[in-house]
C-alpha cells in the first residue's frame, strides 16, 4: 500500500513541476508524508530532480498547412452547433414533406464554412438562414437529422448530436 502512495505522490509532483506549479510536502516523526499545491505549516517546498532546466525549444515557423489545421482545431474548440427542433423522440406533424428545423449555433462561423445537413444519413437540400431552416421531402416515418459544420477543405469543425424524430402527415383518402 505505501508503494501505491509512493508512486501517486512522484506523479503529482512530476505533473505539478510540468505544468509550473509548487509542490509541498511535509513529513511527520511517524513517517506520514503529505504534499500540497500550497504552503501549509511544517511543508517544504519541493522540486522534482531535472525538472528545473526543462524548457521549450524554438522549432521552424509552422507551415501554411499546419496554420490551417491549428486554426481549424481552434475553430472547432469554440464552436457549438445543437438541433433545438425537433427534439429528440418527438414526433411532428405536417403535409407536403416540409420540416422545419432550428439549429443553436454558439460561437462565430469563418469565412468558407458551411452548413451540412445530414437527414438519415445522406446530404440534404435546405432553404432559410440560420437559426431556421426548412428541409422539403421529409416524409412520414422515423428520421436521424444531424448538422455539421464543414470548413472550406470539408473538414468537419463542429457537429451536433444526431437527433432521431418522427414524421407524421394526415392521411388524404383517394375518391
Amino acid at each position: 500500500m505505501k508503494k501505491g502512495w509512493t508512486g501517486f505522490a512522484l506523479l503529482l509532483v512530476l505533473l505539478s513541476q510540468a505544468h509550473g506549479q509548487e509542490i509541498w510536502r511535509q513529513a511527520d516523526g511517524q513517517g506520514h508524508v503529505r504534499y500540497a499545491d500550497r504552503p501549509f505549516p511544517g511543508a517544504v517546498r519541493i522540486q522534482s530532480p531535472g525538472t528545473a532546466g526543462w524548457r521549450l525549444r524554438a522549432g521552424p515557423p509552422p507551415s501554411k498547412a499546419a496554420q490551417g489545421e491549428a486554426q481549424a482545431v481552434t475553430q472547432a474548440a469554440a464552436l457549438g452547433l445543437e438541433i433545438a427542433s425537433p427534439a429528440a423522440g418527438e414526433t411532428v406533424w405536417g403535409a407536403g414533406g416540409g420540416l422545419e428545423v432550428r439549429l443553436l449555433v454558439n460561437g462565430e462561423l469563418e469565412g468558407g464554412a458551411v452548413l451540412s445537413i445530414l437527414l438519415d444519413g445522406a446530404e440534404a437540400s435546405w432553404q432559410g438562414e440560420l437559426p431556421v431552416l426548412r428541409l422539403a421531402e421529409v416524409w412520414r416515418g422515423e428520421h436521424r437529422l444531424r448538422a455539421r459544420v464543414l470548413d472550406a477543405r470539408g473538414r468537419e469543425l463542429a457537429a451536433s448530436e444526431e437527433v432521431r424524430f418522427f414524421k407524421r402527415e394526415p392521411a388524404i383518402p383517394e375518391p
